[in-house]
């Protein structure tokens, strides 16, 4: 998705890149930011009307947590990332022709100089 942006948008691809971020949360599950802190972003609103109260957990339990919720996400992605990795494989065996060569065919021989 990434590479699809820069190649549209070769001088300002920095200008999409909010909304490739964005694009590939709703896609994964995923928002960036649970990706780099492994926590939900306190928005605005949290500030002027407070979020949901919390339960008390100790500093161990919290480094679990988000552990943990880390490594589901970054497992949700590898899985996705492979199944995607197989999808362009197969897409792009379908339109490769193999062409067979016997033993005294001319061909073109490319080199460069």
């Amino acid at each position: 998705m990434l590479v699809a942006t820069v190649e549209e948008h070769p001088g300002d691809w920095d200008k999409h890149l909010r909304a490739v971020c964005m694009a590939l949360s709703i896609h994964l599950g995923f928002s960036p930011f649970v990706m780099c802190s492994g926590g939900k972003q306190k928005i605005p609103l949290d500030l002027v009307y407070g979020s949901t109260p919390t339960e008390e957990v100790t500093y161990l339990e919290h480094v679990r947590r988000i552990k943990n919720t880390l490594e589901g996400a970054y497992f949700r992605v590898r899985e996705h990332m492979a199944a995607t990795l197989d999808r362009q494989k197969e897409l792009y065996d379908r339109r490769v022709h193999r062409e067979e060569f016997n033993f005294g065919d001319l061909v073109w021989l490319y080199t460069t100089l």
